[in-house]
């Protein structure tokens, strides 16, 4: 996917690309300057009701508020940006799986008993110390009978859900 500019992306209205990863600083950096501000006014406003209001608000009140309005923004910008870093590794999967994956996934060397433990050769069925079944059979998908991985949730071929299991 071609990267845009700043105001390619504004005016993108298309949304293929996102401009909330490239502002999301600066949303960072105002929303501090905001905070500090209305701590401020409300220090000023607690001293124009009176002293004493004003001296707890200046060493407590505005020193809480601040520091808790600061951890909600900072909380909130990091849950958005998590948002649009998931959408972007979605879309570079989606853009392999179209392009077809140049690394075929890899195989271990040995295969391990979860019997016994012992050590067996790449691909083997059953144990050769104890003659457990080593491998669970691929799973078959029923919409498209496509072959997949052992345990697979959804298949590799058409995306249809394979076990319904923990629904």
């Amino acid at each position: 996917m071609e990267q845009k500019g700043f105001f390619g992306s504004l005016f993108d209205f298309s949304f293929t690309t996102f401009v909330t990863s490239k502002i999301i600083k600066f949303l960072y950096g105002l929303s501090i300057v905001g905070v500090a501000l209305v701590s401020l006014v409300l220090i000023i406003g607690s001293f124009t009701a009176s002293t004493a209001t004003g001296v707890v608000m200046l060493f407590i009140g505005a020193p809480f508020f601040f520091l808790i309005s600061v951890i909600y923004a900072r909380v909130t910008l990091e849950m958005i940006i998590v948002i649009f870093r998931i959408s972007e590794h979605v879309a570079e999967l989606a853009e392999q799986r179209r392009e077809g994956s140049s690394h075929p996934p890899s195989k271990p060397e040995v295969v391990i008993c979860p019997k016994c433990g012992a050590e067996n050769p790449p691909g083997a069925k059953f144990c050769q110390n104890c003659g457990a079944k080593l491998q669970p059979e691929p799973v078959i998908c029923p919409k498209c009978g496509a072959e997949n991985e052992p345990g697979a949730k959804f298949c590799s071929q058409c995306g249809a859900r394979l076990s319904s299991e923990d629904s």
